[in-house]
């Protein structure tokens, strides 16, 4: 008796057609998996890049102070960066810290020279809510207690004074004359990482990076 459907139908290959399904499953499979490690591998770099970016240009603006360099037409009083990641925390902004108007130490917009406005790429940005902490130069939160050296909304500004440069970090309104060094945090969207940025009164900039990074930065002082 003929069967209706035969055991086996072979191409030219000599492979059966369950073969050759089970052959296509693996190779959807391990694509698959390529595709998912490429893109981690990508949100990776981007997450290293843009925090060695923004080390860079701390480093940057330190520069200017040092150079008393004069920017837009005027030499400002101090060279700094500010994040508030309240309005973005995509980017991040240099200025120049214009003598006699506004707030010294502190970035006022409208006022203030923008050196330069940061975006980081789309994979990466600072966390929502605290992006930063300060410490003291033992190593101890700061700005009220373990919860006090806390950066959220009131935004975070680290000035350059020439022609040292003196260092001063700062929140608004917080007085913040005890705090030693900020921690900065950046994480990388889908690796669930985070790496941090260190700064400290003395002027040295470090990056931090693996799962204990945070406290890296707090005890590094």
């Amino acid at each position: 008796m003929k069967h209706i459907f035969p055991r086996e139908i072979r191409g030219a290959s000599g492979l059966t057609v369950l073969e050759a399904l089970v052959v296509l499953f693996i190779l959807t499979i391990a694509s698959t998996l390529v595709i998912i490690d490429f893109r981690s591998s990508q949100n990776r770099f981007a997450l290293q890049n843009s925090v060695q970016e923004l080390a860079l240009n701390i480093r940057r603006v330190q520069a200017l102070a040092f150079q008393t360099k004069e920017e837009g037409g005027v030499t400002p009083a101090r060279y700094g960066i500010y994040i508030n990641n309240s309005s973005s925390r995509t980017s991040y902004i240099l200025f120049g810290d214009q003598s006699g108007v506004g707030t010294q130490g502190l970035y006022d917009s409208g006022t203030d020279l923008i050196i330069e406005q940061i975006k980081f790429p789309s994979r990466v940005g600072f966390p929502t809510g605290i992006f930063a902490r300060l410490y003291n130069s033992s190593g101890i939160p700061c700005g009220g207690g373990a919860s006090g050296n806390a950066v959220n909304g009131t935004g975070l500004h680290v000035t350059f004074k020439p022609p040292d440069p003196t260092v001063v970090i700062r929140r608004y309104p917080v007085d913040d004359s005890t705090c030693f060094k900020a921690c900065i945090y950046v994480e990388g969207s889908g690796t669930g990482r985070q790496e941090v940025v260190g700064v400290s009164e003395t002027g040295l900039v470090n990056i931090y990076r693996g799962t204990d990074a945070a406290t890296l930065c707090a005890s590094d002082v």
